[in-house]
């Protein structure tokens, strides 16, 4: 079923609930193209404009009010406004914040990172996660030697054309797929000498699934034989584990992608990893590969960040994962319920709410979240007062509590029981 007559009706419900968002999209756009400056937010008909939040709620420039179950797609890890992480901000503004010269804020994000990550000896700051694949990818072609990169499929590593894994014939990327240990055998071995094989241990815009322990054995064992760099994309997942979710797999990469949580809210990137191989970038070495910007470590990212990060112990982790697990028993509970065909992938903290029954890989996932039916949820959630990603991703922030998932659970519950009225399926 396409989901029409649902669709049409959500649509109809969320253009007069939102006259305010529409109106400052079609102000926007004469400056910008779309009325947008990122692809992830634009949706149709138009996308929400934000006025302000607090904790766990967003109010639009209608006034509507939204659960903030998109965490700006997993950054705000401690919800809106974290009044320790403001603390922090405000103190730097006193003392000022940017500077054409090391800060010791910066090692003092660093440690942190180091200290949680087992993988990491050094780290390196960048200013967002795709700004971090960049260097990633930089620094594993001056270590090895080599040049060509290995993504795996439907592994999310930003905007940089090199490291989007469908851009592959373009730029001469191999791609392989995630938990296919011979197709992915074969796919590298006839790629030739790798410079570093990337992957997300848990694909997220690929639908929060998780990447076999088995499948990163094989891959860790792979480059190890082969010469070439593993390289983790835990821009989103190092909210799983106080180390990361690599610390849960048991797989040490050599180099990790960090970014979003790392900068408590604040534009933020970081590669970390090994020492020898980050000694590429030491500019004390002669002949060292030069990697400079302007605001890399800027000192609001690294307060905040640090600010962050101590706010985010082992039992803060544990506390979210539980959370998480109750949205995914809730929404399961839903689906099995429903007459209309959904399903529910998670790990952790990240869930994922698909409109399609059994999505079990990011292919499947992929066709889900363009449907009618993906529009339509998407749509009659924030109608009914939460936010999540057009895709149906959705995390936890340590501003939540019981009830503010089950009011979400609530919400799918209701929006399923009307697209199977309005579509004639009780």
């Amino acid at each position: 079923m396409d989901f029409k007559v649902a669709l049409a009706e959500a649509e109809r419900e969320y253009a007069e609930r939102h006259p305010g968002s529409r109106a400052a999209m079609t102000r926007m756009a004469a400056w910008m193209p779309g009325g947008d400056t990122r692809s992830t937010t634009w949706f149709r008909p138009y996308p929400l404009v934000m006025d302000r939040a607090e904790r766990v709620e967003m109010t639009d420039v209608d006034g509507n009010v939204v659960l903030d179950f998109l965490g700006n797609y997993t950054a705000l890890v401690h919800g809106h406004r974290p009044p320790f992480i403001l603390a922090a901000i405000e103190d730097a503004l006193r003392r000022d914040f940017l500077f054409g010269t090391p800060m010791p804020e910066q090692g003092e994000l660093a440690r942190r990172i180091v200290e949680r990550l087992d993988s990491a000896e050094r780290v390196r700051f960048t200013n967002s996660g795709t700004e971090a694949g960049m260097l990633a990818a930089r620094v594993a072609r001056r270590f090895t030697g080599r040049t060509r990169l290995a993504l795996a499929e439907h592994s999310y590593h930003g905007s940089y054309d090199q490291l989007v894994w469908d851009a592959a014939e373009r730029t001469g990327a191999t791609t392989f797929p995630a938990n296919d240990v011979g197709g992915a055998e074969r796919a590298l071995d006839a790629a030739g000498p790798l410079a570093a094989v990337f992957l997300e241990p848990v694909l997220g815009s690929g639908g929060i699934i998780t990447v076999e322990n088995d499948f990163l054995r094989f891959l860790r064992e792979y480059t190890r034989r082969t010469g070439a760099l593993l390289i983790f994309d835990e821009v989103m997942t190092f909210r799983l584990g106080h180390g990361g979710r690599q610390q849960a797999t048991g797989v040490a990469p050599d180099l990790t992608m960090l970014g979003k949580i790392i900068g408590g809210g604040m534009p933020v990137g970081a590669v970390a990893g090994r020492a020898d191989v980050l000694a590429v970038t030491d500019p004390s070495a002669p002949g060292s590969m030069e990697h400079s910007g302007t605001f890399n470590g800027h000192r609001l990212t690294m307060v905040a960040g640090a600010a962050g990060l101590d706010a985010l112990d082992r039992a803060a982790i544990e506390r979210l994962n539980r959370l998480g697990d109750r949205l995914r028993d809730g929404l399961l509970k839903v689906a099995d319920g429903a007459k209309v065909p959904v399903s529910v992938t998670s790990c952790g903290s990240l869930v994922n709410l698909h409109a399609a029954a059994d999505v079990t890989t990011p292919a499947q996932a992929e066709g889900a979240a363009h449907s009618g039916l993906a529009r339509y949820l998407h749509l009659a959630l924030i109608n009914r007062g939460v936010l999540m990603a057009h895709r149906g991703e959705m995390c936890i922030s340590t501003a939540m509590t019981e009830d503010t998932v089950d009011r979400a659970v609530a919400a799918a519950a209701d929006a399923l029981a009307e697209a199977a009225r309005l579509e004639g399926l009780e």
